[in-house]
């Protein structure tokens, strides 16, 4: 996830994130329980990386997410990151 990071601009002003999730199998899973995983350590890592000066609600003003459906060659979170 670093080297993706790395690559994105520095926000200098709020920003709305919201996360896409494509799942390996048809299990019935939480996924909010894996989005506040996801969530606190992408934030974490902009704010450490040099992306986001901060991560409380002066730069980052709501967010969410969705199921995305599966995808057993690909599960992954797709990261949408909105300047507001």
């Amino acid at each position: 996830m670093k080297e993706d990071v790395l690559k994105l601009p520095f926000f200098d002003k709020p920003v709305r994130i919201d996360y896409l999730y494509f799942l390996r199998d048809k299990r019935l899973i939480d996924v909010g329980n894996i989005n506040s995983i996801v969530e606190k350590y992408f934030l974490d890592a902009l704010v450490e990386l040099g992306k986001l000066q901060d991560d409380n609600y002066n730069f980052v003003v709501g967010g969410g997410y969705l199921f995305g459906g599966i995808d057993r060659d690909n599960p992954r979170c797709e990261v949408t990151i909105t300047e507001v």
